[in-house]
């Protein structure tokens, strides 16, 4: 921590900190250190009190993730998570399963994202914009899309139009074994697919 101080007062920036791996915790280091760099999300984590009268257990993610970024903040070097760790098994225990030998499994960093949004959304932050109060992580992370479902066989037919709210935009690398050079054609590609529609005639 000494020598994280004297890094800021020489630069005026934090030294850089990473995590130790806690046994195939690789997935989510990366994740939680890459949502660091939300601005808005760190600010709202690190302003976050829970009411002491709400039991909401999602709460405790938020809290555990406040103490995690002030650390990375602070330390100046390598660090175990425990705490962190720890409760994101208690709250979602699937990242908490293990092997035939006691060890720790890897996970998906998307299902831990998926996780993470899950319990910072329903541990309720709030920002404001303009005059009115949004839950953080739906005005941050929601994406709107336009869904339109056309028939293929049958042009003439009305096409169906909906609305849904996703986090995540996926990007394909691949496309039946043939690389994707460019960023918009991987996104172009992701939005774009067919569902097979049983009829009842």
């Amino acid at each position: 921590e000494e020598k994280a101080r004297l890094f800021k007062e020489k630069t005026g920036k934090a030294l850089p900190a990473g995590l130790v791996n806690l046994g195939n915790t690789c997935y989510m280091n990366s994740l939680v250190q890459c949502l660091g760099k939300v601005k808005e999300l760190k600010d709202g984590i690190n302003s976050f009190k829970p009411d002491p009268t709400n039991q909401n257990q999602h709460n405790k993610l938020v809290t555990a993730a406040k103490q995690l970024y002030l650390d990375l903040d602070s330390k100046g070097e390598s660090f175990p998570p425990y705490a962190f760790v720890q409760t994101l098994r208690s709250i979602h225990p699937q990242f908490d399963e293990t092997d035939n030998q006691g060890r720790h499994m890897q996970q998906d960093s998307e299902e831990c994202f998926n996780s993470l949004m899950q319990s910072f959304q329903s541990a309720n932050m709030r920002t404001t914009i303009g005059d009115e109060e949004r839950n953080l992580i739906s005005h941050l992370f929601d994406i709107d899309f336009q869904v339109t479902l056309t028939n293929t066989q049958a042009e003439d037919e009305e096409k169906q139009i909906s609305y849904e709210k996703h986090k995540e935009l996926r990007c394909h690398i691949d496309n039946q074994n043939k690389p994707i050079n460019h960023l918009d054609e991987g996104l172009k590609i992701s939005l774009e697919g067919e569902v097979e529609k049983f009829s009842d005639h």
